[in-house]
């Protein structure tokens, strides 16, 4: 199953992820050491404020890095909702997964080349509307949507 792009940008896994956070602990460690030395004398005094910064600070990043995925994810329900609205006239057959599904990229492709050239263009209207309101999607992610996928199917199978 293709992961959609919030599941990708999860800042709490991977490799990277975890040297920086490693390195970013060390140098609280030393900071904590110096400003503290004469406050504290325990070592496990240390790691306990440090672990405290650290939950504090990954608490933080995890929420804002959420909230961004939620946004974006409600953005991508907003446009498919959008093109099911404005396809389920001429289209009746259509659904709100397989509107979702134009946006994700793993549209059905026997359907979606049963889709008539006026109904490929609302699909384009509403996300060139979309990308005026929201300012969204770039150039290539426009690409990868609906009009080059049904080129590209017209190429291999014609």
């Amino acid at each position: 199953m293709k992961k959609n792009w919030y599941e990708k940008e999860n800042p709490l896994f991977g490799i990277g992820k975890n040297i920086l956070g490693t390195i970013i602990f060390g140098i609280i460690w030393w900071i904590c050491k110096l400003l503290f030395k004469d406050i504290i004398s325990h070592d496990w005094l240390y790691i306990t404020i440090l672990i405290l910064i650290l939950i504090i600070a990954g608490s933080l990043l995890f929420n804002k890095s959420l909230n961004k995925s939620m946004k974006k994810g409600k953005e991508y329900e907003a446009l498919g909702i959008n093109i099911y609205n404005s396809l389920k006239r001429s289209r009746p057959d259509i659904s709100l997964e397989k509107a979702k599904s134009i946006i994700n990229g793993t549209i059905d492709e026997k359907w979606f080349i049963s889709l008539k050239m006026n109904q490929i263009h609302e699909v384009k209207k509403c996300i060139n509307d979309y990308l005026e309101v929201n300012n969204v999607f770039n150039e290539e992610d426009l690409r990868k949507l609906v009009l080059d996928k049904k080129r590209i199917w017209i190429e291999k199978n014609y």
